[in-house]
C-alpha cells in the first residue's frame, strides 16, 4: 500500500511570506519518511464546515 500527505490548510505560523518554504520543508520530510505523493486543498481557504444539529 502506497501513503501519502495531503495538505488541507495554508494557516503556519510564519504566514503567507512563509509559505513556500514551509510547504517545501513538509514535502521533503514527506519524500523522505516514503510518501508516494503529496496534494494540497485546492482552496487558499477551505469550505466552512456546516453543522446539523
Amino acid at each position: 500500500m502506497k501513503s501519502g500527505l495531503h495538505i488541507a490548510d495554508f494557516t503556519y505560523p510564519s504566514g503567507p511570506a512563509g509559505l513556500a518554504d514551509d510547504l517545501a520543508r513538509s514535502v521533503t520530510a514527506a519524500e523522505e519518511a516514503g510518501s508516494a505523493r503529496v496534494s494540497v486543498m485546492d482552496h487558499v481557504w477551505p469550505p466552512a464546515r456546516h453543522v446539523v444539529e
